[in-house]
């Protein structure tokens, strides 16, 4: 995307256009989610993001490069992967691509923590508990989507995944975006093989650890205490086990609560996950 204004189109709607945008205000928000298995073990699971200008990205992609040239040995990093006394070094580096390198100022991190005992997918056949995800994630985006902003979405690639998932989310999130002064909108979303993209791969690492955190699993993992303090001694906290208000620009942290309908009255709404 060069520098000029560019028109997009809601796939999923007539064709009207729905935003008018240049590079200053167009991201690319990268998503995962974290601890979406392992039954009564996990008292929440993550769904998160990584937010980086259009601008920003060419100089990210160079980074992760670098880092990769110097650890070329190394495959897919995964936060279920770290199972080893100490902190591998192209996992070390990548959490410093985001809090120390020459473009960490451009990027920032949000997620939603989602208690297992309040959506009422869990446990359910796979395709409702893949419908319970797209609307976490519609519920993290419309909130931390800024207005008068665009975004192409890039979420981890998941077998079996509904068909049409992925449309349904950029036009219930366009929808969103209309109600905001000025609007917000979202030109692409798409699902990749994490295997393949770096920034997958960071987020899966920043929201495990909020994650482990807030499960408060045994420390047996030496990597994955070291990941999650290193992280904490970036931000100057104590434990990602926290609440962030909606104004924290770096690393947020926001706890999904139910909304509390009326008796009788089902609470209802492609943003909540009930």
């Amino acid at each position: 995307m060069d520098d000029s204004r560019h028109r997009e189109h809601d796939s999923a709607s007539s064709g009207r256009p729905i935003a008018t945008v240049s590079s200053a205000t167009a991201y690319h928000v990268f998503c995962d989610e974290s601890y979406t298995s392992g039954g009564s073990t996990n008292r929440f699971r993550i769904q998160a993001g990584i937010w980086v200008r259009d601008t920003t990205l060419p100089p990210l992609r160079t980074e992760l490069s670098n880092l990769r040239a110097k650890y070329p040995r190394n495959g897919e990093v995964k936060w279920n992967k770290l199972r080893g006394s100490r902190m591998p070094r192209i996992v070390s580096g990548l959490i410093d691509v985001f809090f120390s390198s020459s473009v960490a100022a451009q990027l920032r991190f949000a997620c939603l923590a989602v208690r297992e005992s309040d959506d009422p997918t869990a446990g359910q056949a796979a395709a409702t508990r893949d419908l319970g995800q797209f609307k976490a994630y519609h519920l993290l985006l419309s909130h931390r989507l800024e207005a008068g902003t665009a975004a192409h979405l890039v979420l981890d690639g998941r077998p079996n995944i509904r068909p049409g998932a992925e449309a349904e989310l950029q036009s219930c999130l366009n929808a969103s975006g209309r109600r905001r002064d000025p609007p917000f909108a979202v030109l692409s979303c798409r699902s990749v093989d994490s295997a393949q993209e770096d920034m997958i791969q960071l987020v899966d690492v920043l929201g495990g650890a909020v994650g482990w955190a807030w499960n408060d699993r045994p420390s047996r993992a030496g990597a994955k205490r070291d990941v999650h303090d290193a992280i904490c001694k970036a931000l100057g906290w104590r434990t990602l086990a926290r609440e962030t208000g909606p104004w924290e620009r770096k690393f947020g942290v926001w706890p999904y609560r139910p909304r509390v309908a009326a008796p009788g009255i089902a609470a209802r709404g492609y943003s909540n996950l009930g």
